[in-house]
């Protein structure tokens, strides 16, 4: 087990892959809080075979760099990973975001915080994903496109004044 705080304006940045919960029974926990504050890797898995979660809040930044990789939440069958995109000034972003790969990955953006995804957005990717994104109290997710269920139970819950952006294809259901 493991955690990690950045805070006050402290940054970490990493040119390789970050995963939070590597092994079945792991809990990892990453929290970037506070004006400043940055977390910039490569690639970025949270619950991969065991427990992951990542708290972004109070203006605090994560960044996934590289061109052709992105976040996975809840990658393999094991994996469970959580992530909390919170406040005013809080950001998530990515080429591109899967909430649930093989896994369940849940994705909460709330209270102004806010996720953006250049390329693909996908929730619950393949057939053993049971994975949830709420978006609420002025959260907002920005994708380039959408597939909600690719293969698996996905759902995507808007409220409380929350927004999801979506500039190309949106798919719900897609098996």
């Amino acid at each position: 087990n493991g955690e990690l705080r950045v805070e006050s304006g402290a940054q970490v940045t990493s040119s390789g892959p970050t995963t939070l919960g590597v092994n079945s029974g792991n809990n990892g926990t990453v929290t970037v809080a506070g004006s400043g504050s940055q977390l910039s890797s490569n690639a970025l898995t949270v619950g991969s075979q065991g427990n992951g979660t990542l708290a972004i809040n109070n203006a605090g930044e994560v960044n996934v760099t590289a061109i052709n990789t992105g976040i996975s939440i809840g990658e393999s069958p094991n994996g469970i990973g959580t992530v909390t995109v919170s406040d005013s000034g809080s950001r998530l972003s990515s080429l591109l975001l899967t909430v649930g790969n093989q896994g369940k990955g849940n994705l909460i953006i709330e209270n102004g915080g806010k996720v953006t995804t250049n390329s693909f957005g996908t929730i619950a990717a393949s057939s053993t994903s049971n994975s949830q994104v709420f978006v609420k109290g002025n959260g907002e997710w920005t994708s380039g496109t959408l597939y909600i269920g690719q293969a698996g139970n996905g759902t995507l819950t808007i409220t409380d004044g929350g927004k999801v952006n979506v500039g190309g294809q949106s798919s719900v259901a897609q098996i």
